[in-house]
């Protein structure tokens, strides 16, 4: 999914609010922006309209809320309810992955890249190899032997 007239260009500056896109993978502070893509056109729908889900709590909550202005002087969009108006700048496109890449997600991927997380910290300046979230730690384990 991307921005017309080309959706494989990264998304326009005219599509951020205050500096930064809302995709969950873009940079919170407007640093980066992020290309969605994927090997179904619903992941790709899915993933762009994350950010208008709306809350279920929330939704429970404004149900509990009596609407005092019949005449609807104030419209509200539904909660989750996507304007047409939302659609018109966007565009899918489809592509063919040749080459060599990385699919961080496969088997062969985490085995190749297992041996070089473990040492990248090392050659960092770390003084330890083994990365910090596949650190093991017992209840009983003497905090001042780690």
């Amino acid at each position: 999914m991307g921005f017309r007239p080309e959706p494989w260009a990264w998304p326009a500056w005219q599509y951020a609010t205050h500096g930064r896109f809302p995709g969950r993978w873009d940079d919170a502070d407007g640093n980066f922006r992020t290309i969605y893509a994927g090997s179904q056109l619903l992941s790709c729908l899915l993933e762009v309209l994350a950010c208008l889900r709306p809350d279920p709590d929330l939704a429970a909550q404004l149900t509990d809320i009596i609407d005092d202005d019949p005449a609807g002087a104030h419209p509200t969009r539904t909660a989750g309810a996507v304007p047409r108006s939302w659609l018109q700048p966007r565009i899918a496109a489809s592509a063919q992955l040749t080459g060599t890449y990385a699919a961080v997600t496969t088997a062969e991927s985490i085995a190749f890249l297992r041996p070089v997380s473990c040492t990248a910290p090392t050659s960092l300046g770390s003084t330890t190899s083994t990365p910090p979230h596949s650190r093991r730690q017992t209840p009983d384990a003497d905090p001042g032997s780690r």
